[in-house]
């Protein structure tokens, strides 16, 4: 496999994680507070639409590290909001 192969692989692996990290959020947001409904709004918007933006997306390699890792604290925070009922920040591991 080429270098360049590899590199549309590894972007189009994290893409799918966005997008599997954004459908799991989005299924589990109902049941949250108001105050983490609003908190997703504005996490939404910086998520890609689709593979569509993969060639955009390409050029912002780290955006999605940073993308990734947001949407990750924020599903742990929702879990640990929907297990507590209230919005807290979790200890961090």
């Amino acid at each position: 496999m080429r270098p360049r192969d590899q590199d549309d692989e590894e972007l189009e692996k994290r893409l799918n994680e966005i997008l599997a990290l954004r459908d799991e959020i989005r299924l589990k947001l109902h049941l949250a507070s108001m105050d983490i409904q609003g908190e997703w709004e504005i996490v939404e918007r910086t998520m890609p639409r689709g593979h569509e933006d993969l060639a955009t997306l390409e050029s912002a390699r780290q955006a999605i590290d940073e993308l990734i890792e947001k949407l990750r604290r924020f599903a742990v925070r929702l879990r640990y909001a929907s297990d507590h009922e209230t919005l807290v920040i979790p200890p961090r591991p």
